[in-house]
Formats: structure tokens, sequence, C-alpha cells
């Protein structure tokens, strides 16, 4: 196994996850050299795979491999969940029907049934359906045939909302994939694609045959309007796929990664929609969320942290109550960044360097600029790129280190050039304004004629469709024109 595979293990378990493991290992027997290596890794802040190897001689990778092993065990003790219950009920209804309890055989599985029923566990309600027609067949013959057929029919209507749960979740997949890799539907062929995926009756109400179906049908619709940036409908429909959740309390107990998922969603198209109270409440109510795991935690510090920061600083107009709120960000950055992937990093760094630009902290925007850059490009998405290279030159541009600036232009234009054809208008006249400048800010008649020809240009890209939708993403003409206007 890779050797950050049994670090990243032991640093997602909660205190008291940690507490049991050690009470479990204390009670195996035999060698307990896997709990010292627990200890290890558990006090190391990074992992450090050469002061591990000198803790330990002999076969290290057994002991990780063991410890792996032993960790996932206790958690199965600790941490039950539905499919484990429903697991464990199947067991014992093998183990009945072995020793001839047909009846109560069958009362295990009406019991179940109920259970996977209420939480829309369809896969596991097959195999019960399974266990039920087996103790049907003990039943007299004249009972067993009808009993048989119920059976039957059964199977086919769940199997019928299970076709209908996959097909839901195909559009959405494809739906998930095209966000990821556009962002937002910034052409007129991207618009289309959208209708084309959204175009399935599958998705259709009426069609609709469970709650796991609504949902996956509900977040469709709302990627669409996210694509198209259009947040009121976007709030709407988080605001309905959230009382489908409250009214359904046992899905948030089964999909909790789904539920936790989606209230990030709900919290960010509350702060979109200015929705700052019920978006305040929501990220209470996601920080409470019980043991929500290592991968929901990196969502909600991901996602929903900068946009908490976002609403100090832009709801409460109050700079210096942004500076102590933007440090414990970077602080609870640093916690996570060994679990962050390249391109959440690379998000975060991009909103941070934005935070500290409005704070006149140019110092630690380029701190953070500098770490940015030294990012494998081709695993950057190119929108947070794009992100990046107005940032930074406005960073240069606002602090007034001309000749950095200068030298940034330079190679910003040459990069940008290559691809012209595949940028927004908006960001190639940003580029080219850096490009132009005099080599001194003495120049300054040449510096107002070129930002009055600056505006002028965003002014008009402003009025074309999918212009302005590119310019919101990157909340362009509500900072980033402001600031050059108040530097003219």
């Amino acid at each position: 196994m890779p050797n950050d595979d049994i670090f990243n293990l032991v640093k997602s378990l909660t205190t008291n996850e940690k507490k049991f493991f050690k009470h479990y290992a204390e009670r195996q027997k035999g060698s307990k050299v896997y709990k010292t290596l627990f200890l290890v890794l558990d006090e190391m802040v990074d992992y450090d795979p050469d002061f591990v190897a000198s803790q330990f001689s002999g076969q290290l990778h057994v002991t990780k491999k063991y410890l792996f092993d032993e960790i996932l065990k206790s958690l199965q003790f600790k941490n039950k969940t539905i499919q484990d219950e429903l697991q464990a009920s199947l067991a014992n209804i093998d183990r009945l029907y072995r020793i001839g309890l047909y009846l109560k055989m069958h009362q295990y599985i009406k019991r179940a049934k109920k259970i996977a029923l209420a939480h829309e566990e369809f896969e596991l309600y097959l195999l019960l359906l399974n266990k039920e027609e087996l103790y049907f067949t003990r039943k007299e013959a004249k009972k067993r045939q009808q009993l048989l057929l119920s059976v039957q029919d059964e199977r086919e209507r769940v199997l019928t909302i299970l076709f209908n749960i996959q097909a839901v979740k195909r559009v959405y997949t494809q739906l998930y994939l095209f966000i990821k890799d556009k962002h937002i539907a910034s052409t007129p062929e991207d618009d289309q694609k959208l209708a084309d995926l959204l175009d399935n009756d599958c998705l259709l109400e009426e069609t609709l045959l469970s709650d796991t179906a609504r949902i996956y049908a509900i977040s469709c619709e709302i990627i669409k309007h996210r694509m198209r940036q259009e947040h009121k409908e976007e709030y709407e429909l988080s605001r309905k796929l959230m009382i489908i959740f409250s009214n359904h309390s046992e899905l948030c107990r089964t999909h909790q990664h789904r539920y936790v998922a989606e209230l990030i969603k709900f919290f960010q198209a509350c702060f979109q929609k200015n929705q700052f109270e019920e978006a305040l409440k929501t990220y209470v109510e996601l920080q409470q969320i019980p043991d929500k795991g290592l991968n929901e935690k990196l969502q909600i510090f991901t996602y929903a942290s900068p946009a908490l920061l976002q609403y100090y600083l832009g709801v409460k107009k109050d700079l210096k109550e942004g500076i102590p709120i933007l440090r414990k960000l970077e602080k609870e950055y640093e916690v996570f960044r060994a679990h962050l992937n390249i391109e959440s990093r690379a998000l975060f760094l991009v909103n941070v360097m934005m935070k500290n630009m409005e704070l006149k902290d140019y110092s630690m925007a380029k701190t953070h600029s500098f770490e940015l850059m030294s990012f494998p490009k081709n695993r950057i998405r190119k929108d947070i790129g794009r992100m990046h290279r107005i940032v930074s030159l406005l960073m240069y541009f606002e602090s007034k280190d001309w000749s950095a600036l200068l030298s940034r232009a330079q190679s910003v234009y040459d990069v940008v050039r290559k691809q012209r054809k595949d940028l927004p208008k908006w960001e190639w006249e940003m580029v080219r304004f850096f490009y132009r400048l005099p080599d001194t800010p003495t120049d300054k008649p040449k510096v107002r004629k070129l930002l009055v020809e600056l505006h002028e240009k965003i002014t008009e890209l402003q009025k074309e469709e999918y212009e302005e939708r590119t310019m919101r993403t990157f909340n362009f003409p509500t900072w980033i024109l402001v600031e050059l206007k108040n530097w003219k």
C-alpha cells in the first residue's frame, strides 16, 4: 500500500474512534506492534517515512497492512450503518433457516424489509425477497404458488424502482463530469449540451418512483442553473431538496455523504441569493453533523469556509473584522492541506489571494500566489488558472510593484496569446491591457488612456450573455472593475 494511505486513515479518525480503537487493540491477543505504529502515526503532523522506518525493525509493510485492517474492523463495531444492520439481519436469517426456525426467520425478514424500505435500500431489499421466497417454499402446496407469485410481483416493482434510480444517476453523473470540466456554460454549445442531457424522460416528476431518484433529479436541475449562473432558481431548488431530506430523516442517515454535499450546495445558494441569516444557520448545521468523516469535512472546508469569509467581509462591511477570520482560515488550510487535492488547494488559494488583496495585505497574497504557481499546471482546472492570472496581475498593479507587474504581464501575455481562441474576450482584454502598460508609471496619460479603453470594452462585453455569465463567476463587475476605476 502507498506509504501515506495508513497515515491518512489514522488522521481521518475522530477522537472517539481513536479511543475505541485503543480499547479494541487492548482486547486482542498476541503482539501489539501495530498499536505502537498507530500511536506514532497519530502524533505525526506530516508523514515522515524515514522516521517511521527508524522506529520499527522487521517487515514494516506487514505491520502497516495489519494496522489498516484492524482499524477498519474496529470501525465496523463502532459505527454501524443501516447497511451493516441489514447485512447482520441477513446473516441471522440464514442461521435461523439452517436450524429450522422458519417462523422466527420470517419475523426477521418482515422486520428487515420495513427498515430497508424506509431507508430505500432497494438492493438489500431484493436479497431479503430471496430469503422470503426460500421461506415460502416450505409452505404447503395450496398456498405456495400464490405466495411465490406475490414475491415475484414485489421483485418486479423493486427492480423498476432500481432501474429508475440508475437512469437518473446516469444523467446526474454526466452532468457532474460536465460541470467539473466546464464550470459554467459559457457558449451556446454548452447550453445546448445541458439541454440535451436534461432532455430525458427519467427526470420527469411523474416518472420518479422514489425519494432517492427525486434527489438526484433535482440535483441535475441545480447543476443546470449553477452552470447558467441562475442563482434564484438554484436557491429555490436547493431549498426544495432540503425539504425532501427533512421529511425523510432516514435518507439523511443512510446517504449522509449525499446529504452533506447537498447541504453545502444549499449553503452556497443562500449566500449567492443574499440570504445571509439562512446561510449562517446552514453553516452551523454543517459544523454540528457528528462524525462527518474526512471527506465531508474537506468539502465543508473547501466550499463553505471561503463563502462564510465572504459573508463577513461583504455584509458586515468591516475589513478589520475580516483579518482574524482570514488568518484563522489560513490555519485551517494548513490542517487540511495534506488531504486536499491539487484542484481544491488551488481554488482555496485563489479565494484567499483575493481576500488578502481586499485587506491590502499584498505580501500574504503574493505568498499564496507563489505557492499556487508551484503546482503542476496540467492538473489545475482552466478556470482556476484564468482567475489566478488576472488576480496576480491586479495584485502587482495595486501594490505599485511596477517592474514585477511588467515582467509578469509579458509572461502571461505570451501564454494567453497561444490559446486566445479558447479564452473569453474579457480575459484577453485584461491581459492585453497589462501587456501594453508603459515601462514607467510616470507616463500617467498613457495609463489613463488604456484604462478608459479597457473600461469601455469590458462594459460592452457585459452586454453579451455568455461573456457576462463568465464574468459573474469571477465576481468581475463587482470587484475587479471597481478596483481599476478607483486606481484611475
